[in-house]
């Protein structure tokens, strides 16, 4: 299979001579390569090379081009050798996904793993390095699934500071292991703290506090995007204002408004792990739809939650109809007619329906587990 997908990879180099990156999307490995360059000119991270990304996908795009550098003819550009190994690498890591959630799956229900190799999954496994959180949190509710609570929390931190989403499933585990054992799950908490504050401390130790805000305030910095329930928001609020009022200057409101779906805690007692599970999907759900950051490969962040919860052909369906309907946005519409034409926003729209309906659905499923019996 990686043999296939680097075959792939080289012979729709070119996209087949589209305009859009139907297959390799080659803006986000040449800012990934570039990220890594202090590997070889001795920079430190964060503080001479400004980064937006956690600390360990930094160490591995410095990692994976000392590696294209050393091993790849002298004659390769190194962002091309960056590129062909970080997806090979990726797919790697997207197999071992595909085989974990095959291996959580229950007897009877295993098939499901095969919605990894949907579309956009695909696309954005191989073009981005979301499929590395994805593996890390699957390892993670493995643990969880076992009850080996301190393993979790050793995986989730190294997780979080790959992907920071998955510290939005850090409370749902914690009221898991205390209704579990009946003991405040201090040890956990230690365990995810200590290990988060050795991953940051060679950043505090060599750059200093900016250093370590310097990725946060990035992001918080970033401008509304179009394509997000934001700046649909917004535009009809404007346009019937005459012009008159924006609500640019809400966007730390819906910053907020993102880490709401942590609430769902207090729906039901998480007692179960199918409740972690639901409240999970909620949470990082709620967090994708009022970001007013349009990045279609958070998709990837909650579809492995999503198969594990599947109970109604309903969930298949909006599963596997919102995957192929976010790989035509983007990036096939999106590069074709650009990201404000009125097709593009159109699918956007529809987008952003479908995931609240996965949202609502998640809740519901939640609400009725409220008196289900703890086996």
């Amino acid at each position: 299979m990686v043999a296939l997908i680097a075959t792939l990879l080289l012979v729709g180099y070119s996209n087949f001579g589209s305009k859009a990156r139907l297959i390799n999307d080659y803006f986000d490995r040449a800012d990934y390569a570039e990220r890594g360059f202090w590997i070889l000119t001795g920079q430190v991270p964060y503080r001479d090379i400004p980064t937006e990304y956690p600390q360990i996908p930094a160490g591995l795009f410095g990692l994976v081009t000392w590696v294209a550098k050393t091993l790849l003819p002298a004659e390769w550009p190194i962002s091309a050798g960056f590129a062909i190994l970080w997806s090979v690498f990726m797919m790697i890591v997207f197999l071992l996904t595909v085989w974990q959630i095959h291996r959580m799956l229950p007897v009877g229900r295993k098939n499901l793993a095969w919605l990894l190799f949907l579309p956009s999954v695909i696309y954005f496994s191989m073009n981005r390095f979301d499929m590395l959180s994805v593996y890390l949190g699957l390892i993670v509710f493995m643990f969880i699934l076992d009850k080996r609570f301190a393993w979790a929390a050793l995986f989730l931190a190294i997780g979080v500071f790959t992907k920071w989403y998955l510290g939005l499933t850090l409370p749902f585990i914690l009221a898991y292991e205390f209704n579990q054992t009946r003991k405040l799950p201090w040890r956990s908490a230690l365990i995810f703290f200590g290990v988060s504050s050795l991953i940051v401390l060679p950043t505090f130790i060599l750059g200093g506090f900016q250093a370590v805000w310097q990725p946060y305030g990035w992001h918080l910095g970033r401008v509304v995007e179009p394509g997000t329930l934001l700046w649909f928001i917004n535009n009809i609020v404007f346009n019937l204002t005459g012009g008159k009022a924006d609500l640019l200057s809400a966007a730390p409101v819906f910053t907020i408004i993102q880490f709401m779906g942590i609430l769902s805690i207090f729906i039901t007692r998480m007692d179960t792990f199918k409740k972690v599970v639901l409240a999970s999907v909620v949470s990082i759900l709620v967090f994708i739809i009022f970001s007013r950051i349009y990045s279609p490969q958070w998709w990837l962040w909650a579809l492995p939650f999503l198969i594990l919860s599947i109970d109604k052909l309903t969930d298949l369906c909006l599963i596997v109809g919102y995957d192929i309907l976010n790989y035509i946005t983007f990036p096939v519409i999106y590069d074709l007619t650009g990201r404000e034409s009125l097709i593009c926003l159109t699918l956007n729209v529809l987008g952003l329906l479908i995931l609240s309906a996965l949202a609502i659905r998640a809740l519901v499923k939640l609400d009725r587990l409220k008196r289900s019996i703890v086996v």
